[in-house]
Parts: structure tokens; sequence; C-alpha cells
């Protein structure tokens, strides 16, 4: 994120746009850095709801909305998958 944005109020829209815009974007080019943007401003806002349960619903959306973005990783950009690395060591 530039300095720019890191300065605009965080929110359920700031993290939401974001990860709209990753998961539509078919440009790789470009996917790359706007699946970062999302991660980073999911964690932003995570940070500003940390201990609420009053958000609730927002936390389980954001939760849903970080396994899209690493669903968009592992299949649209070719990275490995975190998750089968982890299945792989505990067989061995």
């Amino acid at each position: 994120m530039n300095e720019e944005s890191s300065t605009q109020q965080s929110g359920p829209s700031s993290w939401k746009e974001s990860y709209e815009n990753a998961v539509r974007e078919s440009d790789k080019n470009k996917l790359a850095e706007l699946v970062f943007a999302a991660e980073e401003w999911l964690f932003i806002r995570g940070r500003e709801l940390s201990g609420s349960m009053n958000h609730r619903e927002e936390l389980i959306e954001m939760s849903a909305a970080a396994a899209d973005l690493l669903a968009v990783k592992v299949y649209k950009l070719g990275w490995p998958n975190p998750k089968s690395r982890s299945l792989h060591k505990a067989a061995s």
C-alpha cells in the first residue's frame, strides 16, 4: 500500500473494495499487487476490530475474503498451496 492510501481511513468499505478489485482482476500483471493491497487492508481492519465481538459478522466476512485471496494466489497466480504442504509434512 502506498503512502497516500495508508493515510486513508480504514473501515469495512476499505477492505471490501480492495478485495473486490483483486478477485475481479483478470490481468495477472496487476493481480498480485491488488491481492497484496487487499491483504494489507484486511490486516489493518483486523487490528482495528481485535477483541471486539460487536463486529462478528464483518470478522467472518474478512475470514472468507482471506481464504478467497489465498485461492486467487494459488489458482490464478500459480503459488504453491500452503495447506497442501502442511498435509504432506504431516504424512511424512
